[in-house]
């Protein structure tokens, strides 16, 4: 099955100011896409009028989010801490960590998670966490 093309943000404002002098089968003929897109571009109009980003962008909201984690910066201080003191950090070192302080969280998190697999996921979660938050390994 072919994937669906998508279309940056910036030929969407294009087609949506061709609109007001084309029909909306004019338009997908002159672009070259399908009639459908154009529509489905029409009906978002005001939110892509509205949209500050970048214009490369093929989506308006980026796809998937962030686990939330109880309490990022008493992590990050606890990260911040281990580092100032020049001592090793691990994930292990913030799973303890989290065992102690966000225990009903750490529970809850491993049972929501599939058994075999729920540790290994904590662990990437905890990497993720300190990638976005400028920790290197």
């Amino acid at each position: 099955m072919r994937r669906p093309t998508q279309y940056p943000i910036s030929t969407k404002l294009e087609a949506i100011g061709l609109l007001e002098s084309m029909s909306c089968r004019e338009l997908a003929r002159v672009l070259k896409v399908p009639r459908r897109t154009v529509r489905t571009w029409l009906a978002q109009r005001f939110e892509l009028l509205a949209y500050d980003g970048n214009k490369k962008n093929n989506k308006l909201e980026p796809g998937g989010r962030y686990k939330e984690f109880p309490d990022p910066p008493g992590l990050v201080e606890f990260i911040t801490h281990v580092r100032d003191n020049e001592r090793v950090l691990t994930t292990t070192h913030m799973i303890t960590w989290i065992k102690v302080n966000q225990r009903e969280w750490f529970l809850n998190y491993l049972a929501t998670q599939k058994p075999d697999a729920a540790y290994n996921s904590l662990l990437k979660l905890l990497q993720r966490f300190c990638n976005r938050h400028g920790f290197s390994r």
